[in-house]
């Protein structure tokens, strides 16, 4: 009866033990996530990490909003997922200096600033300065907001408009469908090869409208992304 006791009470005892942690990696098979009260895939944080390799993925939390997740396209590199938006848009107040932190991971931008009334305003310079950063300055103090475009995606993603003969073109909300007042236009002649033609101004309304406007009659056509 002792031998059988004490039998009885290793058995009782076992659970006791730590349990073991299960590796879904390795230990796992179809695992669906979807009735989970919360889930939480990525790493997260304010600043990306200096090493990666491809596949991983990173939420960065003091991004521009839509712009948070990374990819880690190469080792070491990230590369942001992007939004259905495609720009970034800072604003300042009487400023001859700005410094834009749009965060896209790339130094392949466009920039374009406007002032307080939507009307384009002209940089001095346009600096690159990282995957994440860029400067630019004015020739006197401006109010308004930069607008960084860093979007390589799909066409749904800009609109192109082809004029002839014109000094001024209107392109409605409803025609470019980006569904932003933060665009960026470059436009070019009609050219072969064709070459950028810059415009006398520039001016989007509280409605997203874009009228573009030259100096002398253009033919060509004007790209908003």
């Amino acid at each position: 009866m002792k031998i059988k006791t004490l039998l009885f009470a290793g058995i009782i005892s076992v659970p006791a033990v730590g349990q073991t942690k299960v590796d879904l990696r390795t230990q796992s098979k179809s695992v669906d996530f979807s009735s989970a009260s919360s889930t939480k895939p990525v790493r997260s944080g304010t600043g990306l990490p200096g090493a990666c390799s491809p596949g991983e993925m990173y939420y960065l939390s003091n991004a521009n909003p839509g712009y948070n997740l990374f990819y880690c396209t190469s080792a070491n590199v990230w590369t942001a997922a992007g939004a259905s938006a495609p720009n970034y848009s800072q604003s300042f107040t009487a400023q001859t200096s700005v410094t834009l932190a749009h965060n896209l991971g790339t130094t392949n931008v466009m920039v374009q600033c406007y002032d307080a009334n939507n009307h384009q305003v002209e940089f001095a310079t346009f600096t690159i300065t990282d995957l994440n950063d860029v400067a630019v300055t004015f020739f006197t103090p401006q109010t308004g907001r930069c607008v960084v475009n860093g979007f390589g995606g799909a066409a749904v993603n800009r609109y192109a408009a082809g004029f002839t003969s014109q000094t001024a073109i209107v392109i409605t909300a409803a025609a470019h469908n980006l569904g932003t007042g933060n665009l960026a236009a470059t436009c070019y002649d009609a050219g072969s090869p064709k070459t950028r033609v810059e415009p006398d101004r520039v001016q989007i309304d509280a409605a997203n409208n874009v009228t573009i406007t030259f100096s002398t009659a253009q033919s060509g056509s004007c790209v908003l992304q």
